[in-house]
Parts: structure tokens; C-alpha cells; sequence
């Protein structure tokens, strides 16, 4: 997980927001599939902030 982290917050600091909100939408998609409830929540912040600036 945390390479996928990396990859998203890079992402979305070089400006590049819609692959960062693809990267963002890979990580909750995992989180869910590994039933974190909780763990999900700022990563799915941060693909909608990523969505809203592209």
C-alpha cells in the first residue's frame, strides 16, 4: 500500500490531478476490498479533491 500512497500524493503535487485521482480511486478501492472502513476515509478525500481540480 504504501507505494501506491506514494504514487498518489507525487501525483498529485506535480499537478497531474486526474491521474492522482486514478491512483486515489486504486487505493480505496483495495482499502474496501480489504474491509478498512475507517482507513478509507482520507484517501477518498483526497480522489475527490484530486476529481475537483482536474
Amino acid at each position: 500500500m504504501d507505494p501506491m500512497f506514494s504514487i498518489a500524493c507525487c501525483l498529485s503535487e506535480m499537478g497531474e490531478y486526474a491521474k492522482a485521482a486514478d491512483a486515489w480511486k486504486r487505493i480505496v478501492d483495495e482499502l474496501i476490498a480489504r474491509v478498512f472502513t475507517y482507513e478509507v476515509e482520507w484517501p477518498r478525500q483526497m480522489m475527490n479533491e484530486a476529481k475537483a481540480k482536474s
